[in-house]
């Protein structure tokens, strides 16, 4: 993994450098070359993100068509409804953007940790679109399922939802506070006993109504 990293950082810091030594030729003035430089670079970033991630989603829903035509393959079908090729699509350019970072930004070292957060940030949504868009392919499948009709389907993804966001939460701790996410687990833990102490008698009784 570090070495893909690697690889790519030193390809974007060749396109870097390239597109500096093109600025210089067009007789870019020094003061601000480097600020059209990076516009230039997240120009091509953001061209990259759409090309890759439109040819990615094209390749995915071929196959998932294709698995369509299998027996007992048809949650394909409800994952391609879901968008789920347009979110896994996204996870390797974005991570690809991450790595670039330092160097497209490497003259505004300033901003290269908020950038980083910030970039982290949306790849855990993206992960949690992209698992909650599988679950509710599932979800839907299973339901078209005659032995799964008349099982609550829907509360049981629901639980699972809730861990997922949990998780999720979680993961955005971490990258906020610089903390492992045990430390969130112990605070979460914490504060979950207190709420129970407090709103016990209120539990009790719903449980009691069920």
């Amino acid at each position: 993994m570090e070495e893909k990293v690697e690889e790519i950082q030193q390809s974007a810091f060749a396109i870097t450098k390239w597109t500096k030594d093109v600025l210089q030729n067009w007789g870019v003035s020094s003061s601000s070359i480097d600020l059209v430089n990076l516009i230039v670079q997240l120009a091509i970033v953001l061209i990259f993100v759409f090309v890759f991630q439109w040819i990615a989603r094209r390749i995915i829903i071929f196959i998932l068509k294709q698995l369509q035509k299998l027996p007992k393959m048809q949650v394909a079908e409800h994952l391609h409804q879901n968008k789920f090729p347009a979110f896994l699509a996204l996870i390797a350019p974005l991570t690809w953007v991450k790595a670039t970072i330092p160097i497209v930004f490497e003259n505004y070292p300033s901003m290269i940790s908020g950038i980083t957060k910030a970039t982290d940030l949306f790849i855990i949504l993206m992960i949690y679109w992209l698992i909650s868009s599988f679950l509710k392919a599932l979800s839907k499948y299973l339901l078209t399922l005659d032995r799964f009709k008349d099982k609550p389907i829907e509360s049981y993804f629901q639980v699972i939802r809730i861990i997922v966001v949990i998780f999720c939460v979680g993961a955005i701790f971490t990258v906020l506070s610089g903390k492992s996410i045990a430390s969130f687990f112990t605070a979460m833990g914490a504060a979950s006993a207190v709420m129970m102490l407090i709103f016990k008698d209120t539990i009790l009784g719903f449980v009691t109504s069920i």
